[in-house]
């Protein structure tokens, strides 16, 4: 079964929230529609891999009418699931994902937050904030690698890394638009990836297959 085509739901919704609402409970709906529409098309994309480059400011938005609406107090709960399920998805913007998970963090409640989760959640955070500190420190070689995933360039971690690669990615695809995505396309995929990067922004960057010689990516 194909999935449901969330995009022209939350174009609609965005729509609507653009015009003013004559009272604060309708925008406050208005404005959850959008922040689960967000999810549900960052999900989307993920799972059909394709226009993963939008996701990060699928999440941008979220957080935006997220603040206002945890301000308001209105559906905190929604509001806490909505940011950790996009920080599942978001990948390769660690500060962004920092973000997420620190906004989640603010609104864990035993309601709907039990002990496990909220440990997870502090943990993942802390995580995050030593690589990234790493990082911004020039200090890539001390950066440690997530457990049980495969090694990764710790220049992924670095600022610059994180403002350009949703672009990068664009770029690949769109160079790579025509090549069947079957067997041996990862490697492809990050044969052109690392030449844009290298090529376009100066960045020097080895793939998952480069640094885990022993894998087999299919």
């Amino acid at each position: 079964m194909e999935d449901t085509d969330y995009r022209q739901a939350l174009a609609e919704a965005r729509k609507q929230a653009a015009n003013k609402q004559p009272n604060e409970r309708e925008e406050n709906h208005m404005l959850m529609e959008i922040v689960c529409g967000d999810v549900l098309v960052a999900e989307q994309y993920t799972r059909q891999q394709e226009n993963e480059w939008e996701i990060a400011e699928l999440a941008r938005e979220l957080l935006r009418h997220a603040h206002t609406l945890k301000q308001r107090g209105h559906a905190l709960d929604t509001l806490h699931a909505a940011a950790l399920r996009m920080a599942e998805v978001i990948q390769r913007h660690p500060r962004l994902q920092l973000e997420l998970l620190q906004f989640a963090k603010d609104l864990s409640q035993p309601a709907y937050c039990d002990d496990e989760t909220a440990t997870e959640i502090c943990t993942q955070i802390g995580y995050l904030k030593q690589n990234i500190s790493l990082a911004d420190e020039g200090r890539l070689q001390d950066i440690e690698p997530s457990r049980n995933m495969l090694r990764r360039d710790p220049v992924e971690w670095t600022a610059q890394w994180e403002e350009v690669i949703d672009e990068a990615n664009r770029k690949v695809a769109e160079q790579l638009a025509d090549i069947p995505k079957g067997m041996g396309f990862c490697h492809a995929y990050w044969h052109k990836l690392a030449s844009v990067l290298h090529d376009d922004y100066g960045i020097a960057w080895s793939s998952p297959a480069a640094l885990n010689p022993r894998v087999m990516f299919d």
